[in-house]
């Protein structure tokens, strides 16, 4: 009978462990949809559990000491799961600006995308890179373009002068088919950078989208003549 109740008080802090934390982290990768939100939490929830072993370790009787384990098993899990999906994120949301001729920025394609690297993020404000990231992270969800929005006009609000984010609000909005809208942002961030052979060929893919071939073929020649990789179309 002892064993028994022993057993079953493993089984109910393994549980425990388990449920509490996996669905904590779960929750906040949804709600922050970015690495930093998710660090933050594990940090914070961390030194709970922790602080939380140490009351039962040092107050509790045999009963209580024997949850130590159980839940310090749970709270290993849980980090190994954030981990894993910090390392997926970010790994999905850093990769390098695709090739010209992927089909991200063929001409005609109903849907394009876009990714940024570290090294490419040309704010200073941490929290408008994160709210960049956080924008990426929501629309490549289901193509959650509409929901990506409110991220980008956040970042913006902090900085006007974020090119990466005029970038991706007009993607966004191309995806949306709001084309006239998806070209006024694309020519914000070629204000701010002119230079950037991406902003001219996702102009070009943006306009070949709204029918104005023309217009996107110079697009495509401005991109090749920034940079070679960007065949004129």
């Amino acid at each position: 009978m002892k064993f028994h109740s022993h057993k079953k008080i493993i089984t109910r802090g393994i549980g425990l462990g388990i449920f509490l934390l996996l669905t904590t982290y779960l929750l906040a990768f949804v709600i922050f949809g970015r690495p930093t939100g998710l660090i933050l939490v594990l940090f914070i929830v961390e030194l709970l559990f922790i602080a939380v072993l140490l009351i039962i370790f040092f107050r509790q009787g045999q009963q209580g000491r024997a949850l130590v384990v159980p839940l310090a098993v749970g709270i290993l899990l849980s980090i190994v799961t954030v981990l894993i999906a910090i390392f997926i994120g970010t790994t999905l949301i850093h990769a390098p600006l695709p090739p010209p001729e992927s089909p991200a920025w063929s001409s005609g394609s109903p849907v394009i995308g876009m990714a940024v690297s570290t090294d490419e993020i040309s704010t200073s404000s941490p929290e408008a890179r994160d709210l960049l990231i956080g924008g990426l992270t929501i629309a490549s969800r289901n193509n959650q373009f509409a929901a990506a929005i409110p991220y980008y006009d956040q970042a913006l609000a902090i900085d006007p002068n974020f090119a990466e984010a005029w970038m991706a609000k007009g993607v966004a909005l191309h995806n949306l088919g709001s084309y006239a809208e998806a070209v006024g942002c694309i020519d914000r961030a070629l204000a701010i950078d002119p230079g950037n052979p991406a902003a001219w060929s996702l102009k070009g893919t943006i306009l070949d989208s709204w029918g104005r071939p023309d217009e996107a073929a110079a697009c495509y020649r401005k991109a090749r003549e920034l940079d070679s990789r960007y065949q004129p179309i």
